[in-house]
């Protein structure tokens, strides 16, 4: 219960105000904080029974959506892993933001005589329409656009599109053999220009543009992934990457060709600044410590 705790009592339930006549209070116009109201009314033995119907329902929900057969006596006799606990924490975050919790005018009828269970079963299974049904004793008005339980209930465990961890693994495995193949002909053409086979070199760093080009796509597509499927981490800032050192051959060549074939590296660097142009990335700008900048140290 320290995740209902969490999200109704702590810092929201004073208990210098208590429950005494509570309803009664917030009846005759009496300052009751919206938080404390909302603790109250959700802490009804009749609310809190059908409340713990559908946070059980979250549970089975992500058992079944996982795969994981489970005692339908015993959901609770192991350990819940951490993506349940965040369905949970949503779904009862969600669920406390619905206005009928701290709304004053229903002191005098959903709120006001004590309820049973079936009652409140209904509420929750018929939203909007039970809750403002006057023959159930609710105030005659529309509520169409607040979401709720059922809905909240379908947010909060469907907020992961199916599969789409295993999608994301998939979009990660194929931009590291990209990055890994990136490397290894990294590495053959530096073996190349060090033989000095010039011409092969600089074949390979074309091919090499043309496989960044394709890894910049695969990186497109896994952030878009991500804001498919509505990761936290969707809007985050791709990590700082800096230019491969296959992008320099090309601007190296045509650097020592502009200067006859045959020149010092630190005489050839703005030659190579300007050839290389806006493949230079931001992070290749950083200065280090010795006052050069980091693409001058590639």
């Amino acid at each position: 219960m320290s995740e209902f705790a969490d999200v109704f009592f702590v810092k929201h339930w004073d208990p210098e105000i208590g429950g005494r006549r509570l309803e009664n209070k917030a009846q005759q116009g009496e300052s009751v904080p919206e938080g404390h109201l909302r603790a109250w009314r959700i802490a009804r033995e009749e609310v809190l029974a059908n409340v713990l119907r559908w946070v059980r329902l979250v549970m089975t929900n992500y058992f079944a959506y996982t795969a994981k057969l489970i005692h339908e006596d015993r959901v609770l006799h192991t350990r819940l892993p951490d993506e349940l606990w965040d369905r949970i924490g949503n779904f009862l975050d969600s669920l406390s933001r619905l206005p009928c919790w701290i709304d004053k005018n229903l002191s005098t009828t959903v709120f006001g005589p004590k309820q049973n269970l079936d009652y409140w079963e209904k509420v929750f299974e018929d939203w909007p329409v039970t809750v403002w049904n006057p023959d159930l004793g609710a105030p005659a008005r529309s509520e169409s656009d607040d979401p709720g339980p059922n809905e909240i209930w379908w947010r909060s465990t469907m907020k992961r599109v199916p599969n789409s961890r295993e999608v994301a693994q998939s979009l990660k495995a194929v931009h590291s053999s990209v990055k890994q193949a990136l490397k290894e002909l990294n590495q053959s053409a530096g073996q190349l220009m060090a033989k000095g086979d010039y011409s092969s070199a600089e074949a390979l760093a074309a091919k090499g543009r043309e496989i960044r080009e394709f890894q910049a796509q695969v990186e497109v597509l896994q952030q878009r992934w991500r804001e498919l499927r509505g990761s936290r981490s969707a809007s985050s800032d791709s990590k700082k990457t800096t230019t491969p050192l296959w992008a320099y051959y090309q601007p190296i060549l045509k650097a020592l060709a502009e200067a006859g074939g045959e020149a010092r590296a630190v005489d050839l660097e703005s030659s190579v600044e300007r050839n290389l142009g806006e493949m230079l990335q931001p992070s290749d700008r950083v200065e280090m410590s010795h006052g050069r900048q980091r693409w001058q140290e590639s």
